[in-house]
Order: structure tokens, then sequence, then C-alpha cells
């Protein structure tokens, strides 16, 4: 009988003994080399660079912060007192009054500064473009201000610290108005701060559009001239709608010198900034290359280089009566800068013959009891022969000459005649005309050369053949009324 305490079955019994594998020892893990030397200190080479660099890290947040700091500090100081930028938004500009005649001809315009305000709708858009090419390229996409400019400016100011060079400007149009409008012309670190300030807030809260209309309208452009309108009428006597591209650029030369880039007084550079300007608007997508060639090849003015312009004396005296009475009856400030129109009794006509007979008859009465006055000048030049155009040039117009008169240099006389040298009021080119003793009869003289000599400056009038003149100095006035009305048609003298 099988044992009760046995527990294999008949099988197992049977079959044989399963040996297992002795079992191994478990392995002790091995230890890292150098593990039992102890930690490793790095070498004095990684100390010194770890050194550098967290401390070159530290300094650099400590730069960040003082930087946020003399920031916030200098916007404070800065910004404390700055004029307010709600003005501009409903600016009115200073006019001038403009006096009209009978026939509603203009007869003078009344006022400190030469302005005709134009709305941006009038203002034609290659105008606008011409200046913005000329002046502040990303006017339509920066905030007021143009960061990259003012850093390249700053860097070269930086550079020039101690030299006693004026500050660079790198004013955007923006920054232009303020500095106008605003504060000072007075370039200072100081005042860039502030008008850099300004600028930002003004680009906050106008448009585009109404800073682009301010600015054309108040930038100087010479002659006493502000504002594109009147410079149209001021350089080339029409309004501005009629400007072309050529014109456009040339006014658009004026801001940034007006007095360098005068077209009476500086053709040539300006003729030089008006083509730069020109290829800037092709650069910029604003003309095509056939534009740009035919506005290029265009004369700069139709009296570049000639005499700047003047207002016309002929009705002087009646402008400046009707300017005394505008003055008594609303004062100075509404009469220079409030755009009044007056339309008064003066007849054009008869202004014009007034002013002729008064001053054919003083120049009459003048040669035949005053004699002759004298030169306006001598010049002493040996090179005469070759310099004389130059040695005109630099002679100042005397007031009070007639509009067909004009400055001559005597180049040679003798008994009979004179030959002296001119420039074309027309051409502007220089010219030699004769000038015969029959035609200086009136100053008593028998021998040309008595009186006149190689260099003097007279005034003279006609072409080849040439007539002595000179300003009358006897006095005389004339006013001409309507005797049913007490109207005056006409006024010469004061």
């Amino acid at each position: 009988m099988p044992d009760s305490r046995d527990s294999f079955s008949a099988g197992e019994r049977l079959s044989p003994a399963r040996r297992e594998p002795p079992r191994q020892p478990p392995r002790k893990p091995t230890p890292p080399r150098g593990a039992g030397k102890g930690p490793q200190k790095p070498g004095i080479f990684r100390r010194v660079i770890r050194f550098f660099v967290t401390s070159l890290y530290r300094l650099v947040f400590l730069g960040a912060i003082a930087a946020v700091i003399a920031g916030a500090g200098a916007f404070l100081v800065f910004s404390a007192g700055l004029p307010s930028v709600e003005a501009l938004k409903t600016y009115t500009p200073p006019l001038e009054s403009r006096v009209y005649s009978d026939d509603f001809h203009l007869v003078s315009e009344i006022g400190g500064q030469h302005c005709i305000y134009v709305p941006y709708d009038q203002i034609p858009p290659l105008v606008a473009q011409a200046f913005i090419s000329a002046e502040d390229r990303m006017f339509w996409v920066e905030p007021g201000i143009n960061p990259l400019a003012i850093m390249r400016a700053a860097l070269t100011d930086i550079a020039r610290m101690g030299s006693g060079r004026r500050p660079q400007g790198a004013s955007t149009i923006t920054e232009q108005v303020v500095k106008n409008m605003l504060l000072d012309n007075h370039i200072t670190f100081a005042t860039k701060i502030k008008e850099v300030l300004l600028a930002m807030r003004v680009s906050q809260v106008m448009t585009k559009q109404q800073v682009i209309t301010l600015y054309l309208n108040e930038v100087d452009l010479g002659h006493n001239t502000f504002g594109i309108a009147a410079a149209a009428q001021t350089y080339f006597n029409k309004p501005l709608s009629q400007l072309d591209i050529a014109q456009a650029a040339s006014l658009a030369a004026l801001p940034k010198a007006p007095t360098n880039y005068d077209p009476f007084f500086h053709p040539q550079d300006a003729l030089t900034r008006r083509n730069f300007i020109i290829g800037r608007m092709l650069a910029d997508g604003a003309i095509t290359q056939a534009q740009a060639d035919a506005a290029t090849a265009e004369p700069l003015l139709p009296h570049a280089g000639g005499a700047a312009p003047a207002a016309s004396g002929g009705d002087g005296y009646f402008a400046d009566a009707v300017k005394a009475d505008l003055t008594q009856r609303f004062g100075a400030d509404v009469v220079n800068q409030g755009g009044l129109i007056v339309h008064t009794s003066l007849d054009q006509t008869l202004q014009t013959a007034a002013t002729t007979a008064v001053r054919n008859g003083l120049e009459h009465y003048d040669r035949i009891y005053g004699g002759w006055h004298g030169l306006v000048a001598h010049v002493d030049d040996p090179a005469l022969a070759t310099n004389w155009r130059a040695d005109l040039a630099k002679q100042a117009t005397p007031p009070g000459m007639r509009h067909n008169w004009r400055l001559g240099i005597v180049l040679a006389a003798d008994g009979g005649a004179a030959r002296v040298g001119f420039a074309d009021p027309l051409s502007n080119t220089a010219r030699t005309g004769t000038l015969p003793l029959q035609n200086m009869r009136w100053t008593h003289t028998s021998n040309v050369a008595s009186i006149l000599h190689p260099g003097d400056i007279i005034m003279v009038s006609g072409g080849k053949t040439l007539a002595l003149e000179q300003i009358p100095k006897v006095q005389g006035a004339l006013i001409s009324m309507d005797p049913r009305t007490g109207r005056v048609l006409a006024m010469v003298g004061g």
C-alpha cells in the first residue's frame, strides 16, 4: 500500500530525478572608475570661464534694469510740461488777407507770411509724394518716428561730441510738424527727446492724412512763403493743381535748406536736388521711368538764376491805404492772420495809367532840373574784359527801378558812345550793347567819356541800342476819384 505520506504520484516516481543548476552568488556592481578616489575639482580654466560667464549674465541683467529705470526717469523728466498735441487737431493756420480790385484781380496780400491753406482732398497726390520721397519715405507705416534713423543720428552725434557741430536731425515728417508748431527750431539732445515723445503722441491721436496736411500747409519754402499752394504761386505763378512732376520735386527740394536750394540764387544746387528727388520718386514706384526722364529734362524754373519774385509796386500805395483802414477797423491780428477777402474800388486800367504818368512826369522833370546824379557803383577790375559778368552779378538791384530797366557795366567809352555789358532779363544771358551820346543828352554832356568810364555800373534800357536811365530824386503823387461816389479809383504816392 502506498504510504500516505508519499506525495509523489506513480509517474513521478518512475521518471528520472531532475537536477537544478547550481545557483550563482549575486554579483556586486562594478564601481565606476575613480569612485574610490573622491570628487574631482574642475580645472582652473573652467572656473575662470564660468566666473566670467556668470558675471556677464549679471551685468547684462543689471544693465537692463538700469536702462529701464533710466528710460522711465528720462520719460518722466522730459514728458513733464510738454505742450498738448490736441491743439493740432483743430489748428487754424494764420492766413494773410487778400485785397482785390473792382474786377476781382488780386492787388496785394497783407500778412506776416505768404500762406494759402489747402485741405487734404485738394492736395495733388504727386505733390505730396514728392515731399514724402524727399523727407520721409516710411511716413505711411512708421509710428511717427524712425528708430533706425534716430539710432544712426545718435551714433553720429556721439562721434561729433566736442566738435561744436550741430547735432543731426533725422526728423520724420511728424517730427517736423511737432518741431515747427509745438517746439522751437533749436536742435539739442533735450529738444530731440521731446520731439520724439510728441511725435509718438501725435501719431496716436491724428491720422496720417491730418499730419501730412498740416505739414504741407506749414512748411517753410523760402521767400517768406509757407505751404505748397503759396509756393506754387511764388515760384511758378500757377495754382497748385497745375504743377507737374518736375515742379513738385523743385518745391520738395526746399525744406532741407530753403536758402541753399533757392532756385533763383543757387540754380545748379537746386537742379541737382530736384533731380535727386525725381530719382527717389522713381525708386518708390510713384512715377514711371518715362515720367522721370521727362521731368529730369525739364528746365528748373522759368527764371531760375535771375531775380527773385518781387511784389509789384504800382498798387503799393493803394494797398497800404487799404491796410491802414482795415487795421483801424478790425485790428492788426485780424488783418494779418484772419484771411480777410477785401473787394475795393481800384480800377486797374486807371491805376496803370496813373503810375506811368507819374513816373514819366517825374523822370522828365528830374532830367531837366536835376541833371545827372551819378553812377550806381564802380568796379576796379584789371580783368574787366573777361570778368564783367561776375562783377555785374554781384551788384544789388536798387529799389525803384522800372521793370524794363537793368543794370549795365561800362566796358569801353569814347566821345561818341559807350559799350555796355548787361544781362538779358528774358533769357538771363550776358549781352553787350551800344549807348550812344544822343541817348544821354539829358546829362548835359557832349562827351560820353567825360562821365562814363570802364567799370562804371549804370542803369540802362533797350537792347542793342541802349539809353541811360536814373531814378528821379523828385517826388510826386496822384489820386483819381469818382466825383459822384467819392470812391478812389487810382492812387500813386503817399
